[in-house]
């Protein structure tokens, strides 16, 4: 053999049968549906309880810090309903709100940070004059035809 036959036995166990992927539970690449209804759900409840707040008469800093900002789930566009902002996820900086561990117990933004939508849109720009149909440009096909 060459090798310990205790070797040969592990080989069969779990841990080194490869894995296909990385992950055993798989996360899926869009939302579905139901999930999209219930990130829905669980905004509506975060705005209900907010109104309820102010509607007790509660005052404290942190409160008013979030009503200026906070942006009710009817009025939020479908990007910052199911999207966050990523600093790693280079070309659009943007990640599946199911990407992120924990999303249904945690406390998402529902802003993007200030000023993203227009360096996003320059980065867009310089890409489309640089490499041109990948983002879009039809220019390129149109010549060939």
């Amino acid at each position: 053999f060459g090798f310990a036959p205790s070797l040969i036995l592990n080989a069969w166990r779990t841990k080194y049968v490869p894995r296909t992927g990385g992950r055993r539970i798989r996360i899926p690449v869009t939302l579905s549906p139901t999930r999209k209804a219930n990130v829905r759900k669980r905004l509506k409840a975060a705005d209900s309880v907010l109104d309820t707040l102010v509607a007790s008469g509660v005052q404290c800093r942190k409160l008013t810090q979030t009503l200026e900002t906070h942006i009710p789930e009817p009025q939020m566009r479908p990007k910052t309903k199911y999207f966050t902002y990523c600093a790693s996820e280079a070309p659009s900086y943007l990640k599946g709100v199911h990407r992120v561990p924990k999303f249904t117990k945690e406390l998402l933004p529902r802003q993007f940070p200030v000023g993203f939508e227009s360096v996003r849109r320059r980065e867009m720009k310089a890409a489309r004059k640089e490499g041109g149909e990948r983002y879009g440009s039809h220019s390129a096909r149109k010549e060939v035809m």
